[in-house]
């Protein structure tokens, strides 16, 4: 018999979207939650590392609830609640900003607080990562107690070897925008061959951009957000992950403990992991769990 209990629901977002959800919760009471923030064309179950957490976070004290955020999938059809009903809008990566993940996320928080949990650990996988820095750094008097970051992308590396002339379309994103067309869809697609609107294209890269936080292929710029932050912190680098990351992962650590805030981050790399942790779940959980049991010694 499982030792989960396991409540899906709907939480809307600030601005009305219907979220999909799954609580999972060990049967002995806990008011800690773990809150996970998915990446870029994915959604709340698709990494095959949510089954272990689903487990192996319950059977150590703590809730896991995993939420598809308005940027799941490629393109996908969201309910959205108004003043005269329901409607359906287009919603998924093409469409994601970054800075709209406050009003996923606040909404995730205030549905786990009327469950009476009180402590809540944030975590985020890929493009996760980004809005669960961004959430910490600029929402203030969050409740968030620590955060677990995984798998961390440098967006202008991604830009750069895999989005050819992607300035240009920089420019023809902006033109689109100010022409009143930024929901239109770019004649250029970003990494993992995703179509994207207008409106997300500049979001990724406009020189202020705020997804431009791990810069190790531009040490020159400020790792915005992220040295902000606080509280303790894990950060999980896969070996492996030539994806999101260009450089080796032990000079990415070095990088980062020039710009984390002193003992209370830690970096770990992941040995012979990839991005996505995939044969290597087991591994990435007992790291966690270590973590977590010996930053609440």
């Amino acid at each position: 018999m499982t030792s989960t209990l396991v409540t899906p629901d709907k939480v809307y977002s600030q601005d009305g979207l219907e979220l999909d959800t799954l609580l999972f919760e060990p049967k002995r009471r806990t008011r800690r939650a773990i809150i996970h923030i998915h990446g870029i064309t994915s959604h709340y179950l698709q990494n095959h590392f949510i089954a272990n957490m689903s487990r192996v976070y319950p059977e150590n004290g703590y809730s896991f609830m995993t939420f598809n955020n308005r940027g799941h999938d490629y393109i996908a059809d969201v309910i959205k609640t108004g003043m005269v009903g329901t409607d359906r809008v287009q919603k998924g990566s093409a469409f994601d900003i970054l800075e709209e993940c406050i009003l996923d996320i606040d909404p995730i928080i205030e549905y786990l607080k009327s469950k009476d949990y009180d402590e809540f650990i944030l975590q985020g996988h890929s493009l996760g990562v980004l809005k669960a820095c961004y959430y910490l750094s600029t929402k203030k008097n969050n409740p968030i107690s620590s955060t677990i970051l995984l798998s961390p992308m440098d967006v202008v590396y991604l830009l750069d070897s895999q989005v050819k002339d992607w300035k240009y379309w920089r420019d023809v994103a902006k033109n689109m925008i100010d022409g009143g067309r930024g929901q239109q869809y770019m004649g250029v697609k970003i990494w993992l061959d995703v179509p994207i609107s207008a409106d997300t294209y500049w979001n990724y890269t406009r020189e202020d951009s705020n997804m431009w936080i791990f810069n190790f292929s531009n040490l020159h710029r400020e790792f915005i957000h992220l040295i902000k932050l606080r509280l303790p912190s894990l950060i999980v680098l896969p070996e492996m992950d030539n994806i999101a990351i260009g450089i080796p992962k032990d000079e990415a650590k070095k990088e980062l403990k020039k710009r984390v805030f002193g003992r209370s981050t830690k970096i770990e790399i992941l040995p012979k992991s990839g991005h996505g942790y995939w044969g290597f779940e087991d591994n990435l959980m007992e790291l966690i769990i270590n973590w977590l049991q010996s930053h609440e010694k």
